[in-house]
């Protein structure tokens, strides 16, 4: 938790930390990797992963977030 406050022209910041009652995380990536013809090829993948931070403070402090990512590349050879 940060807090900012001004005294006078100084600016003071006060920093304080909660440690997390516990951390789950889960996710799966595929990957593919298909030739298409003698001279074309094409590398898929994709990820997705959820994760949950709870805390034992009885405050609205959990998170929860859900992140994935997808590529497609291809290659070609003359």
């Amino acid at each position: 938790m940060d807090a900012e406050a001004s005294v006078g022209n100084a600016v003071v910041t006060r920093t304080t930390f909660i440690n997390a009652s516990h951390n789950t995380t889960y996710g799966l990536e595929l990957s593919l990797n298909q030739p298409l013809t003698k001279w074309w090829r094409l590398n898929a993948s994709g990820a997705a992963y959820r994760n949950v931070i709870a805390v034992n403070t009885g405050t609205e402090a959990d998170n929860r977030n859900f992140a994935y990512t997808a590529r497609v590349n291809t290659t070609l050879t003359p």
